[in-house]
């Protein structure tokens, strides 16, 4: 409401000023240029390095540079820039520069510049700033100075040592050792967590001071008391035989003059799982104890420097964390608490000293993803009280994360928390469509025992849950004072929003965003509950929603770098990733696989960087070959198909054989652009021997319908460029009669769900497209918002888990048809870009932003009777296509003829075309009738 509010106020408010700026415009842009300072006509702003403002932790020999620009008038445009990179801010001067000056270089590139300068340095901090070139050959001022810092370059740059508690019985009589020891001894045996701690003096000022800490399982790290960092269940998932992340962190401000301490709490997470469950990890070759490898490295101010580091001199001793499982729970009992237990001074007569150990196989790696945060507290929407005394609360969302709570009571009083997603009849909480894989303990359950004495607050520290419920039981003796749900996931930014006048469209927006974050903690998963496993398949689906949304750009690179650890010499890949080795032989396939390819190319598609294609291009051209390999005749059979279809099943041969073409097809064009010549040959020769294979196999040319006729099958051929143009027209036809037998619903899988509203959309059915998004009935997006869905769900019924990302693409449909906001996948990363929104149903406005790598693009539309309003904003140093429906075409008020930066090129289908250069324009059009 209040968009549809805002925006013609918005337009009448700017009609003057776009009037005044396109009149002194077009009398001489370069006089425009000249009438503001540098300053006020172009600015640089929103440096980042590979994809992250001011990140510590960089270990690319090159790094990646971009920046924004920001233009007061239309047009403008980069078209030369000068960097310069210090290692003292001081020096940031172009006689100074001692890392690289760039001198001015010709190019409209700001983004994914490459750092050409002198070798970079380990644990060295760059400053850098950069100027440009407008269109006009005007010199900017210098942008604000960001920086970026080096990790840890090579292996002997750790003086530290792995380290872990003692544990609680006598090894030596098992006489076993790590995966053995583990599953042996632990069958019926949990540890609690330990607490590990080192005091260490400071006796000189600190210039700065820098901790790297590594913990394959979760770990939190506190100096003097104060937790280092704001993020949890850190670090992020890998396969630890093959990679480590570790982390850095600027803790100068937490160090103090004398004595310090250092205390960690060591978590499993995926390191040590410690109960059975069916994907493998309590069987992981990698699972032990809880490890640690840090070290603090202190500079002070006379140059002298100390390092601190995890060695035999640590001490360790229990903590009050009982029991900590990622699906099953964590139990915390306030009595075992130890106060000061991370302070200097405290009394260690009773602690241990820790274990030196061999600690995890895989290469220690810098994590370079944004951490895992809180993002959003919730409150209790409603509650009941049960007939047994328990009580459920409502928090009105369905989210990932845990609840905090406030209680009192006597010492050993108990509370559990239960957590779920739907409710019985009475009101308990239901666990049944999410624990049919884990039947044999208990299952998203925390548990707290009261110290006494006194408010005690308390929140698991090293699990996560999906749920909108929780049922709560106390003892007599304990009172829940306050209860809060708190939402978490990957912190990348929100780059998108999408609104239109449309209140169900509205929500399933709503739910896919939410489906999206709760489904990103450190991996993609398929659930926040029952498995939290990064399912292939589920996030190539959502790729693009989330590209859209969202800019999760470095955590899609710490994914991939994930599958290339899993890809098998033979190009083989598991269903799951990471994976302790299941997943290889079942619930993988090209559908799933190809989320090898179909990630890095759609981030190259909406970011236009050539460097991640070119490193993961030797684990892209595996996987095709191994298709390849599998293929009979062009055809490949294996994997899974069209996962959960509401009732018509689609053989999965139709959809393995669509991604195998899609793979070979994309890969010559991945090739092209790297210019690999041989391989741009040989696969599209491998496209079109498939292309063949699939028509003359699927393709009835008298009834012009593949395979047995279903919305999958026909959107399939469609969406992947399979169907031949001159049968196109028949087969659109079949897919929209297939749509109109099931009374325009969807009768689609997860594959279908993605191809079917693109397919129909890009061949002028949009209409119908939308008709199906928003059915109120059974089954659809629009069903589930009227069962009073939050998150987007696993099966069409809402049977199975409530907060599923797979059936998410809905997502990106509404940005590109109703938003209108289109990349030229031919120019990528948006340097150009389309704007063509479409009018449908009862939608009578829409709002679309999309924060691009060149900064903001919107387009903002509302028809009022028969004039179409069009507000759009397409940023410096790019360019755009608009599409407009009607005539009498108006900019600002003035005729299109005399508008600065816009220009009428064609009419198709009814639309006017117009190029845009960069600018804000207000178009209205009148409408045919």
């Amino acid at each position: 409401m209040e968009a549809k509010l805002r925006y013609p106020l918005r337009i009448k408010a700017e009609r003057t000023a776009y009037m005044v700026i396109g009149l002194v415009a077009s009398l001489a842009l370069p006089f425009v240029a000249m009438s503001f300072s540098h300053a006020q006509a172009v600015q640089v702003t929103g440096l980042q390095c590979n994809y992250a403002t001011n990140p510590l932790g960089i270990s690319e020999a090159t790094p990646s540079l971009s920046w924004k620009i920001i233009a007061l008038q239309r047009g403008q445009r980069q078209t030369a820039y000068q960097i310069l990179v210090a290692s003292d801010s001081a020096k940031l001067n172009e006689a100074e520069a001692d890392s690289w000056n760039s001198g001015k270089i010709l190019s409209d590139q700001s983004v994914h510049i490459p750092f050409r300068g002198k070798p970079l340095q380990a644990r060295q901090r760059y400053h850098w700033k950069v100027r440009i070139w407008d269109r006009n050959g005007t010199l900017s001022n210098y942008s604000e100075t960001n920086f970026w810092e080096m990790a840890l370059l090579q292996p002997e740059a750790w003086k530290a040592q792995w380290i872990s508690a003692p544990v609680l019985f006598d090894l030596e009589k098992f006489n076993l050792h790590r995966f053995d020891m583990i599953n042996k001894v632990k069958a019926d045996y949990t540890e609690p967590l330990p607490l590990l701690r080192k005091e260490f003096i400071v006796s000189k000022k600190i210039q700065q001071a820098r901790l790297y800490v590594a913990a394959p399982g979760f770990y939190a790290f506190f100096l003097n008391g104060k937790k280092v960092g704001d993020q949890v269940l850190d670090p992020a998932f890998t396969n630890f035989d093959k990679t480590v992340l570790y982390t850095v962190h600027d803790v100068g401000s937490l160090l103090q003059s004398g004595a310090n301490a250092a205390g960690v709490m060591l978590g499993n997470g995926w390191y040590n799982s410690v109960t059975k469950e069916v994907w493998g990890f309590d069987r992981a070759p990698w699972r032990n104890w809880p490890a640690l490898k840090c070290q603090i490295e202190i500079v002070y101010t006379d140059g002298t420097t100390d390092v601190i580091t995890s060695d035999g001199s640590w001490l360790a001793h229990t903590g009050p964390i009982t029991f900590s499982s990622l699906r099953q729970g964590e139990y915390y009992d306030a009595r075992l608490e130890i106060n000061g237990w991370n302070l200097a001074g405290l009394d260690t007569s009773n602690w241990q000293p820790v274990r030196r150990v061999a600690g995890p196989l895989g290469k220690l790696m810098p994590q370079t993803i944004p951490p895992v945060r809180m993002n959003q507290q919730l409150k209790p929407v409603k509650f009941q009280q049960l007939v047994n005394g328990n009580t459920v609360y409502d928090f009105g969302q369905n989210i990932a994360g845990w609840v905090a709570i406030e209680v009192r009571g006597e010492a050993g009083a108990q509370i559990q928390v239960v957590y779920a997603e739907k409710t019985k009849p009475d009101g308990a909480t239901d666990q049944s469509g999410i624990n049919n894989l884990n039947v044999d303990v208990p299952f998203q359950t925390d548990r707290y025992v009261l110290k006494g004495g006194g408010a005690e607050t308390w929140q698991p520290r090293f699990v996560y849950h999906g749920f909108r419920y929780v049922e709560v039981s106390a003892s007599e003796k304990a009172t829940i004072n306050r209860i809060t749900a708190l939402a978490i996931h990957t912190s990348f930014e929100k780059t998108g929003s999408f609104s239109c006048s449309n209140v169900l469209v509205n929500a399933i927006q709503q739910s896919t965003e939410w489906s999206f974050r709760n489904n990103f903690i450190g991996i993609p998963t398929d659930c926040p509950q029952r498995e939290k496993n990064g399912w292939t398949g589920d996030a190539q689906l959502a790729c693009e929603t989330g590209l859209t949304n969202f800019a999760p750009y470095t955590s899609y690179l710490k994914w991939l770098h994930d599958i290339e650890d899993e890809q098998k010499p033979d190009g083989s890949l598991p269903g799951i990733i990471p994976t302790s080795g299941w997943g290889y032989y079942w619930g993988n396939g090209p559908a799933w696989d190809i989320a090898c390819i179909v990630i890095p190319f759609s981030m190259f598609e909406y970011t236009g960087d050539t460097l991640l294609l070119k490193k993961y291009y030797s684990m892209m051209k595996r996987y095709v070959d191994y298709m390849n390999a599998r293929s009979v005749n062009g055809i490949v059979s294996f994997g899974l198909g069209d996962w959960i279809p509401v009732k018509t099943e689609t053989p999965a041969e139709v959809t393995s054989t669509g991604y195998f073409y899609y793979g070979a097809f994309t890969l010559a064009k991945i090739a092209r652009i790297l210019g690999e010549k041989t391989d741009v040959a040989t696969y599209t020769r491998m496209a079109a021997t498939c292309k063949e294979a699939f028509n003359k196999t699927y393709l009835d040319t008298k009834t012009y319908q593949y395979a047995n006729g279903s919305q999958t099958a026909l959107s399939c051929a469609l969406f992947q460029g399979l169907t031949p143009e001159k049968w196109t027209v028949k087969v659109v036809e079949n897919l929209v009669q297939a749509v109109h037998q099931k009374d325009n619903h969807i009768d689609c899988g997860i594959l279908g769900a993605r191809y079917i509203f693109h397919a129909l959309s890009d061949h002028r059915n949009a209409d119908l497209a939308f008709e199906m998004i928003t059915q109120k009935t059974y089954p659809g997006w629009g069903y589930w918002i009227a069962q009073g869905a939050t998150t987007l769900w696993e099966d069409w019924r809402g049977e199975a888990s409530r907060n599923h990302i797979m059936l998410g693409d809905v997502s990106s449909w509404f940005y590109k048809t109703l938003g209108g906001i289109r990349p030229d996948f031919e120019k990528p990363g948006f340097k150009h870009f389309f704007l063509k929104p479409q009018i449908l149903g009862d939608v009578t406005w829409a709002n679309a932003r999309y924060e691009s790598l060149y900064g903001t693009i919107s387009g903002n539309w509302k028809k009022t009777g028969d004039i179409f309003y069009y507000e759009v904003t397409i940023p410096p140093n790019t360019s755009a296509t608009a599409y407009l429906p009607g005539n009498a075409i108006t900019e600002s008020q003035k005729p299109l003829a005399k508008a600065v930066g816009a220009k009428r090129v064609g009419k198709r289908e009814g639309m006017t075309i117009i190029a845009l250069e960069s600018g804000t324009y207000t178009f209205e059009a009148r409408m045919d009738k």
